[in-house]
């Protein structure tokens, strides 16, 4: 007898894990501008349409010469993660409803962390805007911003990650909690949801998931907590095969496993399009 509707509880994960992912927020979903990835292959390739060149001057007489489109290729390698849950028939008459969502909530975390961490790992890889500093202040933080020149509307970014060790940093800056500053909201400095509040009208999103880790400075490794940047459509990913749930018996051990897996591949598809603080001890 089955524990479980395997499709219902798939959509649980899938839900569950849509509500743990923190850096999966400012992540852009391709996966429906690259169908192949649905069908076949181990790789994928994001789309990135280069920047046409600036409007001209129209001379009369003279033929406006049209650019042409061009797309550069990102390719991208798919990557499968998978859990599991063992469940003893001793133990089955106790899965009612409540545990079976609390069940779907925790496979649906733990994959989605494994997103997050790749989407970082991705990040600290290939952005070509990083910093090492030995204290964050506001300044640091706007000095970060500098690297887009003119094009810092703050619709433009998707969102600011933190390591909860940088949060309570922030928090003291009169620059994100002063009621006496233009650019602060109200109640900046109240986690809900993971996110810390809003700096520059940018949300401020905590997660630990692969954002410390070890820098080269000077030749010395050194210990940092990190800060990115990010604009819109920079950092994507796309679903080869959305999470799914199987069920295996174990029949030598009077239980049942529940293995959940599914199939995705991340890319910071523009280089520069964030900036990242790697915040460390001297």
């Amino acid at each position: 007898m089955s524990i479980i509707i395997p499709q219902v509880f798939a959509d649980a994960v899938n839900d569950s894990m849509g509500v743990a992912l923190r850096v999966g927020r400012v992540a852009t979903d391709f996966t429906d501008m690259c169908e192949e990835i649905t069908q076949y292959g181990g790789s994928v390739h994001f789309p990135v349409i280069d920047r046409i060149s600036d409007a001209e001057a129209v001379t009369k007489g003279t033929a406006i010469v049209p650019d042409t489109v061009s797309m550069t290729d990102a390719e991208a390698e798919i990557k499968q993660v998978a859990k599991s849950v063992r469940i003893f028939d001793r133990d089955q008459a106790q899965v009612k409803s409540a545990l079976k969502d609390k069940m779907a909530e925790q496979l649906g975390q733990a994959m989605a962390k494994a997103v997050d961490r790749d989407l970082v790992e991705e990040m600290k890889e290939n952005a070509v805007y990083q910093e090492n500093i030995t204290e964050l202040t506001a300044n640091a933080i706007e000095n970060a911003f500098n690297v887009f020149g003119d094009d810092v509307d703050s619709d433009s970014f998707a969102g600011i990650i933190i390591n909860s060790a940088l949060r309570p940093i922030i928090n003291g800056m009169n620059e994100f909690t002063s009621a006496e500053k233009t650019n602060t909201a109200v109640g900046n400095g109240i986690v809900r949801d993971g996110i810390v509040g809003l700096f520059n009208n940018i949300p401020v999103i905590l997660s630990n998931d692969g954002t410390s880790g070890k820098i080269t400075v000077s030749g010395n490794e050194k210990d940092a907590k990190m800060l990115f940047i990010v604009k819109k459509d920079a950092l994507g990913y796309v679903y080869q095969k959305e999470a799914q749930v199987e069920e295996e018996r174990e029949a030598k051990l009077l239980a049942t496993d529940l293995v959940a897996s599914e199939l995705y591949a991340v890319k910071l598809v523009k280089t520069n399009g964030v900036s990242v603080l790697n915040v460390y001890t001297a």
